[in-house]
């Protein structure tokens, strides 16, 4: 008993080490980037690092022959949705791009919503799942475009940035097969509220329609994921 003890001891004292040192490379990581908010994007990469999401994604969809593309080089777009809706609301858009693409539902969203509230989820999981997912789908050696609307365009930015921290600390954590990104209708990652009062200012339907989503966001999606009028 009083080896196993040690043993646990010595285990937990080099893991503890491990994860100091990690956390040491992260805070110089975030250092460079000069950023308003550091302790949140150090707490975010920490967070992703920390091991397998607890509500990976799991409902994904595919579009014009994604599910067999096993050709290496071939582009790949990867589509991140909005919040509260189901990614097959941009089914049209999908089908019209001419390559394979595979959507992702969030936790919390699509088949997803079986396995957790919505209402209980912050954005940091919403990242931790999906960028797990993303390395998930593109090891295949695909050349992979990103291609967000509304929350999804956060969510790549942000999970663009954890990636470069991994290639930082370890190349072979890193991606070299994405080659771009496409923000659609987005935001920068980390939004103050003087902006939102900016927006309003300029769009006063914007603060109804953001109040109305917040209170009922059912309404603005039906069954199928389309949006409602």
């Amino acid at each position: 008993k009083r080896r196993y003890k040690l043993m646990n001891i010595l285990y937990c004292k080099k893991n503890m080490e491990i994860n100091k040192q990690i956390e040491g490379l992260v805070e110089v990581f975030v250092e460079k980037l000069e950023a308003k908010n550091p302790q949140y994007l150090k707490r975010l990469i920490l967070k992703v690092f920390s091991g397998s999401p607890k509500y990976p994604i799991t409902d994904l969809h595919f579009w014009n022959g994604a599910e067999q593309s096993e050709t290496e080089k071939e582009e790949l777009a990867i589509i991140f949705p909005g919040s509260f809706l189901k990614v097959q609301y941009l089914d049209e858009f999908c089908k019209a791009l001419g390559i394979p693409a595979i959507g992702m539902n969030y936790p919390g969203h699509g088949e997803n919503e079986l396995d957790v509230d919505i209402n209980t989820l912050t954005l940091e999981e919403y990242i931790h799942a999906a960028y797990y997912k993303l390395i998930e789908l593109a090891k295949k050696g695909h050349e992979v475009i990103l291609i967000g609307h509304s929350l999804g365009t956060i969510i790549i930015q942000l999970v663009l940035l954890v990636l470069s921290a991994a290639q930082e600390l370890n190349p072979e954590l890193g991606m070299d097969n994405i080659k771009g990104a496409v923000i659609m209708g987005g935001g920068p990652p980390k939004v103050q509220l003087k902006d939102y009062l900016a927006t309003f200012k300029e769009r006063p339907g914007a603060l109804l329609t953001t109040m109305q989503m917040m209170l009922n966001p059912v309404q603005f999606a039906d069954g199928e994921g389309s949006t409602r009028k």
